[in-house]
């Protein structure tokens, strides 16, 4: 059940990099149509006609670019799903429950700096009467996010037992090596 909730946060966490994680429409002057603007996780891009590209220095150059952090999740959310999905076989259940965790860690974090980033750019453009918020793209990175928890905990509240070696427990000798007698002599008299 973790493989497939871990694949989900994975897809979830793609899409979006590629989907607008901030929108807004600038509202025109003197009656002309709002200036559309999208920002995804490679790029920011607007409907305005002979706005200049982002290489070319144009007002939305300044937005964050959060491509790589996402794609860095994805593939720590990969290696989560390959681990997880090889402990079944080899019952290796730790280094499968660290990269579950470390991937919703990361992605939670990712996921977090793009909120903060959000509610910044809204404030930016709310402030000159422009709707503004979060596109769809965050809120399958922030369900992504919560994917990878939730895969976390199933992972790590597993019931699954470690297996045993074909050895059997010497019960002869404790812990420490001290021998514990059958049955004591009784106590010294005085």
């Amino acid at each position: 059940m973790s493989v497939l909730v871990t694949l989900a946060a994975l897809a979830l966490t793609v899409a979006g990099s590629f989907l607008p994680l901030f929108v807004s429409v600038v509202p025109g002057v003197d009656g002309a149509d709002g200036v559309g603007i999208a920002v995804t996780g490679w790029s920011a891009e607007s409907d305005a006609a002979g706005l200049p590209g982002l290489d070319e220095g144009n007002v939305l150059a300044p937005f964050a670019r959060n491509g790589a952090m996402l794609v860095v999740a994805a593939v720590i959310l990969a290696g989560a799903a390959v681990l997880t999905a090889r402990s079944f076989k080899t019952a290796a259940l730790a280094p499968a429950r660290a990269a579950s965790v470390a991937a919703a860690a990361f992605l939670l974090a990712t996921a977090g700096s793009i909120g903060t980033q959000a509610i910044g750019w809204t404030d930016l453009f709310s402030a000159t009467g422009a709707p503004a918020g979060p596109g769809l793209g965050y809120w399958l990175v922030a369900a992504g996010a919560v994917f990878a928890i939730v895969a976390a905990i199933l992972l790590n509240l597993d019931p699954r037992p470690a297996p045993r070696s074909g050895s059997s427990a010497d019960t002869s000798t404790p812990r420490y090596g001290f021998p514990v007698p059958e049955k004591p002599s009784p106590p010294a008299e005085s």
